[in-house]
């Protein structure tokens, strides 16, 4: 029983890790989208300094723009992974509460049998020492009795 409490114990450290490690690379993830967000910034601004070169700021804002679809997609992406792992999260819990609850029952059950056992044992104890005292005053009897022939054959 200790064995299955002890693998229990480490799967849930395994899955603390492994949440710890997705909230870290969701932060890391931020962090990048951050980074380009304030990149998008600059370029806007180099784009609105260079007012002479219309046709490359066009082709820059193009290429911000398909940059901005492909952020959009990671979003997106992002969101459904984070819906996923919520939802595994829920599954989890609802696991691990059933796992509780029966390992629960089972605790329970064993408990129970342990203390009809220990009923049963301290009953047949019990027999063996009133058949040990009856047995005890039986060779007290036969003692006394070997005294008295002793005496008598003096």
């Amino acid at each position: 029983m200790d064995d299955i409490l002890k693998q229990i114990l480490n799967e849930l450290r395994e899955l603390r890790q492994g949440q710890e490690a997705q909230g870290k690379e969701l932060k890391e993830l931020r962090l990048g989208q951050e980074a380009q967000g304030k990149e998008l910034k600059e370029l806007r601004l180099g784009q609105e300094a260079q007012g002479k070169e219309l046709r490359e700021l066009r082709r820059g804002q193009e290429a911000q723009g398909e940059e901005l679809r492909e952020l959009r997609q990671g979003q997106e992406a992002q969101g459904k992974r984070l819906e996923r792992l919520e939802e595994g999260q829920g599954k989890l819990h609802s696991d691990l509460t059933k796992l509780a609850v029966h390992v629960e029952g089972e605790i329970t059950e064993k408990i129970r049998g342990l203390y009809d056992a220990r009923g049963q044992i301290l009953d047949s104890l019990k027999r063996i020492e009133e058949r040990q005292d009856r047995q005890d005053e039986r060779l007290n009897l036969h003692w006394q009795e070997i005294q008295v022939l002793r005496t008598k054959r003096r």
